[in-house]
């Protein structure tokens, strides 16, 4: 080395007392799980996803003064009278600015009888500006048809409304009855989430701890027998004596799905029951209670996070469902489900009904799963480092 270069370094020698001493703050198991899950592109997209949706579906739902029960009371600016509910019955989706694209422009397409466009003795009277042909053809049963496509908004004289989810048959705003639906449908599913994760750590870890005593065999016959009772039975007995609603949909969901988080908690007890940390323990005089709540059910809390989050799209598809058969919430309580049973009945006319809330809840059960995935793989030890 050059002299001169030399002398610019400052040379010190090693000490043995600094040879093992750690720089870098120490990375637990719960900030290394929210590393691994924040740098997961994923999982965290639909994570910000959902939160921000279940946020917006709160502030919608609190800020809105329009009801889910009656049409929108809204003044006609021409006429400086209240809008009847036929104008507003049954209008597609219009968004300001978006006239342009064809879904939000307030038109839509539908085929007729050509007689019926002309005929003075129609029930309907089709306004010579509001539609425009596309083209006729003769039916099977040789009528002249014609595919017209038809802006309601002029036809029904309400050319001043804008409705970004259009009005139902109801003449009722779909935009806020999707927005309670959102609401209503994520709270179910993280009410029964949190309910089924506690009563059913509770459960499982009393029996997994005894397990394989008298007090275990009487806890897991009791749940193997009120697990064989269908929730749906459950739902029918509350329901004629609490009436539908969302307590109701609740409490029948949870009466039934704490058993299969007991099975897996007892499992998990039963796995770290005998290690020698808990022996340890024991030995020091711990009570049953400190080295059930302390020692062993830390152990486990990596894997009730995973069963909660996918806990939770099963009770919104499971709450989906029964509202297609009619047992969900009513029709004044929206939620996805019901939102979506009333669009099969009125998907020929009113398409956007039946779309509209299909593709939101196929959307938020597709972020959960994918959340739930990438906890899963944030939560997993063996991945530690990566």
């Amino acid at each position: 080395m050059n002299v001169a270069n030399a002398n610019k370094f400052k040379f010190v020698k090693n000490k043995a007392s600094k040879s093992e001493f750690i720089v870098g703050k120490s990375l637990g198991y719960w900030k290394d799980s929210f590393r691994r899950l924040i740098l997961n592109k994923v999982a965290f997209i639909c994570l910000s996803f959902l939160i921000l949706l279940y946020l917006i579906s709160w502030i919608v739902t609190l800020t809105s003064n329009t009801s889910t029960v009656i049409e929108p009371q809204i003044i006609n600016p021409n006429t400086n009278k209240l809008v009847n509910k036929a104008a507003l019955t049954s209008l597609p989706p219009r968004i300001k600015g978006l006239e342009w694209i064809p879904w939000f422009d307030g038109k839509t397409t539908f085929s007729i009888p050509k007689d019926n466009l002309t005929n003075p003795n129609s029930s309907w009277k089709y306004k010579e500006e509001t539609y425009e042909i596309n083209f006729c053809y003769t039916d099977e049963q040789n009528v002249e048809t014609c595919s017209i496509t038809q802006d309601i908004y002029k036809q029904n004289d309400v050319k001043f409304l804008y409705f970004p989810f259009g009005t139902d048959d109801g003449a009722r705003d779909q935009w806020i009855r999707v927005f309670y639906g959102i609401r209503n449908s994520i709270s179910i599913g993280i009410l029964v989430a949190i309910f089924d994760i506690v009563v059913g750590t509770l459960y499982g870890a009393i029996a997994g701890f005894y397990g394989g005593t008298k007090i275990d065999n009487i806890m897991m016959r009791f749940a193997e027998i009120y697990g064989s009772i269908p929730s749906i039975v459950l739902l029918i007995l509350l329901a004629s004596v609490m009436g539908r609603g969302f307590n109701t949909m609740v409490i029948a969901m949870v009466l039934t799905g704490w058993i299969n988080v007991a099975t897996m908690i007892r499992a998990q007890f039963l796995r770290f029951r005998d290690h020698d940390f808990v022996l340890a323990s024991k030995t020091v005089g711990a009570s049953n209670r400190r080295l059930i709540y302390t020692h062993i059910l830390p152990n486990v809390v990596g894997q009730l996070v995973i069963l909660a989050a996918f806990d939770i799209p099963s009770a919104i598809f499971y709450e989906a469902t029964l509202s297609f058969i009619g047992l969900g919430l009513p029709v004044e309580l929206p939620s996805l489900g019901n939102l979506i049973t009333r669009g099969i009945n009125n998907r020929v006319m009113l398409p956007y009904m039946l779309w509209i809330p299909t593709i939101i809840l196929s959307l938020i059960l597709l972020a959960i799963n994918l959340l739930a995935n990438g906890l899963r793989d944030a939560l997993d030890p063996r991945l530690r480092g990566r």
